[in-house]
This record gives structure tokens, C-alpha cells and sequence, in this order.
């Protein structure tokens, strides 16, 4: 334990951190930051986007859906404090910040504590083989695990991604749903007949990322698929 807080108190001293929002040193989001975060809970249809309890699918898309539902801890807007916090840990890798992007879903999950009531088990979305290798972690994995851990429900390994895909945020809507097509297997070692499987990812927008794995979840027995994501686009 002394080893690690000194090298703790290294880090800190060749690479400060500064909030994210204000640029206060010593935290990558402060107190006073993270409460300007309107993280009251998003329950719209997976589809057409309009609002429903516990973001169900409407009756009028649910023949164009995989997910029966998805629910978001806040809204996702480009330059936000919330934007930064998720694209310090996709891409400059900055692990450290997955306290506080799961403190953003506590609210999220007493609201829908009913809904998860249901749930059998948790799934991440997968990243890539090649992904992984270069990220070194799985950021939907990371929040999954503190979900898991929060609401007491098993986290499990359902999906693996078997095409190398482009990344969604540089493609428009289109371009984003044929991107996922077939892009994801279910593990065969893990059943989920007549299961509940709440699906995580870190930002929903046109959601086809979400609906791909839904689908392969679905076809391997599944009865139900909850998504859910840090915010929603």
C-alpha cells in the first residue's frame, strides 16, 4: 500500500490532472462540476426517439427493433462536460474517470430500480480483437462492471465483435447501420434462453451499434434486451 501511494504521489507530480470542466488541479472532475451535470434519467423508444416509460419500444417501431427498450443517465451534446468525460476514456485512454461517469448512473438506477429488477445478467458491447490490443481495455466493459457491482447482478461475457469496424462517430446515420451489420457473434459457452440481458454501451445515438448486438442476442434465445448507456445523443 506505501509502495503504491508513492507512486501515486509520482504520477501526480510529472502528470498533473486538471478538471475537466473548470481546470481545477488535482481532479479530473470536481465536486462542483460533476453537480452541473443534469443527469436526470433519458426513457425515450429505442427507435423513433420518442419519450415512454422506461423507454420502451412504441408500438409503432417494434417491428423494427431488437432492443425492447433503452434508458440513458443523461443526454449527450458534443463539447459538454459529459462528452469530455466519455472521450477521456475512449480515446486518451484516462481509466480513472470511470468513478465518476458511474456516480452519473446512480440516479439512473434507483429510477429504474423496478426495471432492473428484471434483469437476469449484464453484457458489455464488445470492442475488436485489434481494438482492444490498442486500447488495452473495453470502456462499455468498464461501466458494466460497476452496474454489475451497484445493482448486484452478474456481469457476463455474451458477445464478441468478429468484424473490425470503423468508428461510429465518424459516420452519419447511414453509413453507422450498414457499419454494424453482421458485426457481432454470441459465445456459445453462455446460455440465455428465456434471460433478460441488460446491454451497456457509452453513448447511444443512431443506435444500430446497440440494435446489431440485440439481434444476435435475440436469435441465441434471449427474451428481452434492456440497453442502456451513459447518455444519448
Amino acid at each position: 500500500m506505501l509502495f503504491q501511494g508513492v507512486l501515486e504521489t509520482v504520477k501526480d507530480m510529472i502528470f498533473p490532472v486538471f478538471c475537466l470542466g473548470c481546470r481545477r488541479e488535482g481532479v479530473l472532475v470536481c465536486d462542483d462540476c460533476l453537480t452541473t451535470i443534469d443527469n436526470t434519467p433519458i426513457a425515450l423508444c429505442p427507435v423513433c426517439h420518442e419519450s415512454q416509460p422506461f423507454g420502451m419500444c412504441c408500438d409503432g417501431c417494434r417491428d423494427h427493433s431488437s432492443l425492447d427498450s433503452h434508458i440513458a443517465a443523461t443526454t449527450y451534446c458534443h463539447g459538454t462536460l459529459v462528452a469530455k468525460m466519455i472521450e477521456a476514456l475512449k480515446y486518451q485512454y484516462v481509466t480513472d474517470i470511470v468513478p465518476d461517469i458511474h456516480a452519473l448512473c446512480i440516479p439512473l438506477c434507483e429510477q429504474y430500480a423496478e426495471l432492473f429488477a428484471s434483469v437476469d445478467m449484464i453484457a458489455s458491447i464488445p470492442l475488436h480483437n485489434k481494438r482492444l490490443a490498442e486500447r488495452g481495455f473495453n470502456q462499455s466493459e468498464l461501466i458494466a462492471a460497476c452496474i454489475g457491482a451497484h445493482m448486484s447482478i452478474p456481469v457476463v461475457s455474451l458477445l464478441k465483435r468478429v468484424r473490425y469496424t470503423r468508428q461510429q462517430a465518424s459516420l452519419d446515420r447511414a453509413a453507422r447501420i450498414h457499419n454494424m451489420d453482421q458485426a457481432f457473434a454470441c459465445i456459445a459457452e453462455t446460455s440465455i434462453a428465456h434471460s433478460t440481458v441488460l446491454l451497456v454501451d457509452d453513448v447511444y445515438t443512431t443506435g444500430s451499434t446497440m440494435q446489431s448486438a440485440a439481434q444476435c442476442l435475440k436469435v441465441a434465445g434471449a427474451s428481452s434486451v434492456i440497453g442502456m448507456s451513459i447518455a444519448r445523443g
